[in-house]
């Protein structure tokens, strides 16, 4: 009969309900995808190149399953807000407490457990094709990865099986210390705490003392090291929750008093703000440091990443080397868009490797010139070698002999003048050196031209020229690109998720005083503007706190790598776009909920 009554619930609300029950599939989805690839520690070795990779992986899944806990919460508050009012009409008729908790329990595991079951396929195709898209994006092989491991399965099924087992026992201790007529009011209880101007005066003034704190450690993360993130955690959250709270508020009373509230529902929308910022101060501000880390993770990831072209072209003045290449090879080169192609005739005979004379003097030999600047990413310059120093032992003859097929870079090198080069006896051979102007744009051609290289330089083990270069760069730093990547896209999608359903938890509260606006002449287009600006500026500000949380601390990284604030701007258009996509499926998840009876016109 419980099951019944439950089953009918879900039907009567079935809109609602898809809400909630397709949160929860992309909440355990999202959560399978990151076990699955954070629980396999060979695949997470063979692909990512730094040692505390593991330990990343076990801290993110630390945060990841804090957004799960404050995610199923916020769901299992909007069943709630849902539903409270079926129970008090239930226990007036003179249906049982015990009852009651029967049904929230059969509901809530019903739900959350079934949509969990859910989540773990989609987790599992989205593991697959999340993982292959990213890294056929960045141009890097995946090795190992196994979406089907039993480990993540049942981690992922324990943990929101407790969730779901904590939710449904927290709601049956809500409800038991609840009377009647609360349970039946409970959308109108008041939520504001009033703060007097002067304390929150105080609370942005230290959240701005920790704030800055906070970034000081991190810029001074060489001394102070490990302990330096520690006190940015800490200062950083609590100066998050001051100034989200205090200035946010103080803001709002500021501009109440002023004559922009007095247009459309400003005021309306103002105060909807002000009563609510209580219990958001503490979700805004996760969402806030989420917001940071995840941005943060996928600049850092991009800008490793475009380093490899960099790093390749200042490896060496060629990108390509190739002695003899076949008619096929000299096609595949009329291809590419050559900035600089040489032509070396040689002639090998006994411990030595002969050269044209004439020839190296019209075409010399080119190296990059040093670089002092090592955190600029322009372009190399190059300089040309006289003579002399490809036959003298050196940087010089070494950076040539690399370039030489592997038979013949042990050979001493002799320069010969035209004429005893073309009388001079032993097995001739055309070394050809090519340059491109582009690297990236080049690598679909640069990949077919390398078939036709020695068995030695496909092996891919070789730093000899910019291509090689390249291949090595990209087993090192595209690891940390699809980590960067795959962190910042988990956290977005959970932290935006939260906000989301925090948001939509309100609805059944919000509902009423939408429709008083309405009953009294408000129109359909006053309160759909109302609806957007309020929901708007719970999105924004954390979005606009985690973009600057990240343009400071991403002074932390000017050592690490060339240039950190390249892909600021490409990674923040891109993370926002994303999140934005949120916003707008809220709205129209919130308008549809809270303005479905109000009137047209």
């Amino acid at each position: 009969m419980l099951l019944k009554l439950g089953l009918t619930g879900i039907r009567r609300r079935l809109a609602d309900y898809l809400i909630l029950f397709s949160g929860l599939i992309i909440s355990s989805a999202i959560f399978y995808l990151f076990m699955s690839i954070a629980t396999n520690e060979h695949f997470l070795k063979q692909n990512i190149s730094i040692s505390l990779v593991t330990q990343v992986f076990y801290f993110g899944i630390v945060l990841l399953t804090v957004i799960a806990i404050v995610y199923v919460w916020y769901a299992q508050s909007f069943l709630l807000q849902m539903r409270l009012q079926d129970y008090g009409m239930l226990l007036t008729f003179g249906a049982r407490r015990s009852k009651i908790d029967q049904l929230i329990m059969i509901e809530t595991f019903v739900i959350q457990f079934g949509s969990t079951i859910i989540g773990i396929i989609v987790g599992a195709v989205l593991t697959q094709f999340a993982s292959g898209a990213l890294a056929k994006m960045i141009d890097f092989k995946l090795t190992g990865l196994n979406v089907g491991s039993v480990t993540s399965v049942v981690t992922t099924l324990v943990i929101f099986f407790i969730l779901a087992l904590f939710c449904a026992i927290t709601s049956i201790i809500s409800i038991h210390r609840k009377p009647l007529t609360q349970i039946i009011h409970a959308q109108q209880q008041a939520n504001q705490r009033m703060v007097t101007t002067n304390k929150l005066f105080a609370g942005v003034i230290v959240g701005i003392v920790l704030l800055a704190v906070g970034f000081i450690a991190m810029d001074r993360i060489e001394q102070l090291r490990l302990m330096a993130i520690v006190i940015a955690l800490v200062t950083i959250c609590f100066g998050s929750y001051l100034l989200i709270g205090s200035l946010f508020t103080l803001i709002i009373r500021l501009l109440r008093k002023t004559s922009f509230s007095s247009k459309n529902l400003r005021k309306f929308t103002m105060g909807q703000l002000e009563f609510r910022i209580g219990s958001y101060t503490r979700i805004l501000t996760m969402v806030t440091i989420l917001f940071s880390l995840a941005l943060g993770a996928i600049t850092v990831g991009t800008g490793y990443y475009q380093q490899i072209p960099v790093v390749s072209e200042r490896a060496s003045a060629y990108t390509m080397n190739l002695t003899n290449p076949s008619a096929k090879a000299q096609k595949l080169i009329k291809e590419l868009n050559v900035q600089k192609k040489v032509v070396y005739h040689q002639i090998s005979a006994g411990k030595y490797v002969y050269y044209n004379q004439a020839e190296l003097k019209q075409q010399p030999f080119q190296m990059v010139r040093t670089i002092k600047d090592t955190t600029s990413v322009s372009a190399p310059t190059y300089r040309n070698i006289p003579n002399e120093k490809l036959i003298q032992s050196g940087t010089e003859q070494a950076m040539f002999k690399e370039l030489q097929d592997p038979s013949v870079r042990n050979k001493e090198i002799i320069i010969l003048t035209p004429a005893k080069f073309k009388a001079q006896t032993g097995k001739r051979a055309a070394l050809t050196l090519i340059r491109v102007k582009d690297l990236h744009a080049s690598l679909p051609v640069l990949k077919k031209l390398a078939k036709y290289q020695t068995a030695a330089q496909q092996s891919g083990m070789e730093t000899s020229n910019g291509y090689n270069m390249y291949l090595v760069a990209n087993s090192m730093f595209g690891g940390l690109e699809f980590m960067g990547l795959f962190l910042g896209l988990a956290f977005l999608t959970m932290l935006a998720s939260c906000l989301m359903f925090k948001v939509l938890s309100g609805t059944r509260a919000d509902q009423r005083r939408y429709h008083v606006l309405n009953n009294i002449g408000a129109s359909q287009r006053q309160l759909n503007w109302a609806l957007v600006t309020e929901i708007g500026t719970l999105f924004i500000i954390p979005a606009v706190l985690g973009v600057s949380y990240v343009a400071l601390g991403l002074r932390m990284f000017t050592k690490l790598m060339l240039s950190p604030y390249r892909t600021f701007g490409m990674a923040s258009l891109m993370f926002v776009g994303c999140y934005a996509v949120y916003y707008v499926v809220t709205v129209v998840i919130y308008r549809q909920l809270v303005l479905k009876d109000t009137k047209r016109g």
